[in-house]
C-alpha cells in the first residue's frame, strides 16, 4: 500500500497549471476537495446519424458500381470472330470502375466482319450508360448496314440523335473486312 510519505519521497513536489511548485501532500489535499464536472459542449447525434447515412449510401454506390462493371464487362465480346486472315484480341481496362470505351466485332451474314471501336467522352457511370446504348445499337445497325461503313455510321448517328440529341458518332477509323 502506498502512503503519503512514499509519494513525497518519490515525487516530492507537484506543479500547478500556472507553474507554481507545491509539495505533493498539498496536491493530494487540494484534489480531495475538488469538484468534478462533466459538460456536454454540443450534441453530435445528428452529425453521427448523417455520417452513418453517408457511409451506407457510399456502400450502396460501391455495390452498384461493382454490378455496373460486371454488366459492362458482359457486353464485351466473349469470343472474338475467327478467320484465317485475321487475328483479333483486346484488353479492357477502364480508368474508373466503369468506363466509356467500347468494341464490337460482328460476323456479317454476307461474310466478313463489322468492327466498331468507340470511346465515349468522359469516364464513369454516364459514359458507361452511353456505351451500353451504343453496344446494343451497334449490334442492330451492323446486322442491317454492316457491309457499308458509310451507311453504318449514318444510321448510328440517326439512331443516336433520336435517343439523345447531344450525342454524335465521330469516326476515327473505319475498318471494313470483306469475305
Amino acid at each position: 500500500r502506498t502512503t503519503l510519505q512514499d509519494l513525497e519521497s518519490r515525487a516530492g513536489v507537484g506543479t500547478t497549471g500556472g507553474g507554481t511548485i507545491i509539495p505533493i501532500k498539498d496536491v493530494i489535499r487540494m484534489a480531495a476537495h475538488a469538484t468534478h464536472y462533466l459538460a456536454v459542449k454540443e450534441d453530435i447525434t445528428a452529425r453521427k446519424e448523417a455520417d452513418e447515412a453517408v457511409r451506407r449510401r457510399k456502400e450502396t454506390m460501391e455495390r452498384d458500381l461493382a454490378s455496373a462493371r460486371l454488366v459492362q464487362q458482359s457486353l464485351l465480346p466473349a469470343h472474338l470472330p475467327v478467320d484465317g486472315r485475321v487475328r483479333s484480341a483486346y484488353r479492357y481496362v477502364p480508368l474508373d470502375a466503369v468506363g466509356g470505351d467500347f468494341i464490337s466485332l460482328t460476323v456479317l451474314r454476307e461474310g466478313g466482319f463489322g468492327v466498331f471501336v468507340g470511346d465515349v467522352v468522359g469516364h464513369g457511370v454516364a459514359a458507361a450508360l452511353h456505351v451500353s446504348m451504343l453496344n446494343v445499337m451497334s449490334d442492330r445497325v451492323c446486322r442491317s448496314r454492316g457491309r457499308s461503313p458509310g451507311e453504318y455510321l449514318l444510321e448510328m448517328n440517326r439512331r443516336l440523335q433520336e435517343a439523345d440529341s447531344s450525342v454524335e458518332v465521330i469516326p476515327d477509323k473505319v475498318i471494313h473486312l470483306t469475305g
